[in-house]
């Protein structure tokens, strides 16, 4: 009785029953004519305007100006704008991109804030969306007030590209691997000390390097539907875009740089990055993203996805107008070195021999615990953010190597689901 359109109908059924498609866009996606036809088949009886419909090229047309539906008696009718959304498709058709290639592209939102929207295959991480996360470093410091990293697909990032990891270590390929992984640590640490404020949008899967480029902004305004975390363990490796650094980060927030180690234990959150990260806990939603530690009280929820793009740019917007200023390195890394790690390990060789976890699964856990605890370190002194990414990288490319890791990926690869080994 509320819903006049098909539009308000597809809306409806996706906002108030989760759908993913409303009836008219399922109809769409598996033909209006063919659907007819076969509903006639069945012996059902289908109204006329939807021979009409079918007639004018479906449900939903998606032309030079924008999408259109079908409005019986009326024809096709431009789609109406959610008050206050911005939907990317129709900037870029009214020429609003600013650069882009193969995967990704630097769109202008307007008032001064540019969106970098990814399109990779499931957005995952590889060299052209690398490469344009530089290019909107460039371009956003000269040209724009603010850059929210966000887009309309049904998933953020799925991670990296695990096929041109595996082909890389399939063919011994080390020093290209390196600098793939050397080249993303960087570009998220030029995301992080932008002199402009960036905003992430994350939704859907925000996985392993889709986590990383997502903690790496000022701010993220947290899709309410939102599965996030650094699961790379399950393919044998650790993070290596700056999350287990970031991660650490979101988890010291609030501890002041000149507090005394004696008196600010750090353990208890390096062991709560390590079980996230060691165990791939995933967040399955917008509230364990800040329980799990991956959201600050800085971040915030964005309740609806159509508006969130636009929520993440108002954000921006706020914050460079109030004079945003880039954040310092942090100084308050004390992170407990040989004693620390010397606890986790011998917790995790305890679990081995309860046989809660394998042999390559205790490796890729010290290596891990190596990173968080800052390596080789007295526990007192604070230690840099440039050693604990040498710390990461040396640990990645130590694992990309492993008979029994490259078994994981493809593995994973093929069949969908991680390998236990």
């Amino acid at each position: 009785d509320i819903a006049d359109d098909i539009v308000n109908i597809d809306r409806a059924m996706r906002w108030g029953f989760n759908w993913d498609q409303g009836p008219f866009e399922v109809w769409q996606a598996i033909g209006v004519a063919e659907g007819a036809a076969r509903m006639r088949a069945d012996g059902l009886e289908v109204p006329a305007w939807v021979d009409e419909a079918a007639a004018a090229g479906g449900f939903y047309v998606d032309g030079d100006e924008g999408e259109t539906y079908y409005a019986a008696g009326t024809g096709q009718t431009a789609v109406p704008q959610l008050p206050g959304s911005i939907n990317l498709q129709i900037l870029k058709k009214a020429g609003n991109v600013v650069e882009r290639n193969r995967g990704a592209t630097l769109v202008d939102l307007g008032d001064g804030i540019a969106c970098l929207e990814f399109h990779t295959k499931m957005n995952t991480v590889d060299p052209d969306l690398t490469h344009m996360l530089n290019r909107a470093c460039d371009i956003v410091a000269t040209d724009f007030d603010g850059l929210v990293l966000g887009n309309e697909a049904e998933h953020f990032s799925a991670g990296a590209n695990l096929m041109m990891i595996v082909m890389g270590a399939n063919q011994k390929k080390w020093d290209d691997i390196e600098a793939l992984v050397g080249n993303f640590q960087s570009v998220i640490q030029r995301i992080k000390y932008l002199p402009k404020p960036v905003v992430a949008a994350p939704h859907g899967l925000t996985l392993g390097g889709g986590c990383e480029m997502a903690m790496a902004a000022d701010r993220m305004m947290v899709d309410k539907e939102t599965y996030l975390g650094l699961v790379e363990v399950g393919v044998g490796l650790i993070p290596g875009g700056c999350g287990t650094l970031n991660l650490l980060k979101r988890l010291f927030d609030g501890i002041p740089a000149n507090a005394d180690p004696r008196m600010t234990d750090r353990l208890p959150l390096v062991q709560r990055a390590f079980e996230n990260i060691g165990m791939a806990k995933v967040a399955t939603g917008a509230g364990e993203v800040f329980s799990l530690g991956f959201g600050t009280a800085k971040d915030e929820i964005a309740m609806s996805r159509d508006r969130r793009i636009a929520d993440a740019k108002a954000l921006a917007r706020y914050m460079a107008g109030r004079g945003y200023t880039p954040p310092a390195p942090a100084e308050n890394l004390v992170l407990p070195g040989r004693s620390g790690k010397a606890a986790i390990s011998l917790a995790v060789y305890g679990m081995m021999l309860g046989g809660y976890v394998s042999e390559h699964d205790r490796l890729i856990a010290n290596k891990l615990a190596n990173v968080l605890c800052g390596g080789d370190t007295d526990g007192r002194t604070p230690v840099s953010e440039e050693r604990v990414l040498e710390l990461e990288l040396e640990a990645f490319m130590s694992l990309v190597g492993e008979p029994k890791s490259l078994e994981r990926m493809q593995y994973t690869l093929m069949n969908n689901k991680p390998l236990r080994n």
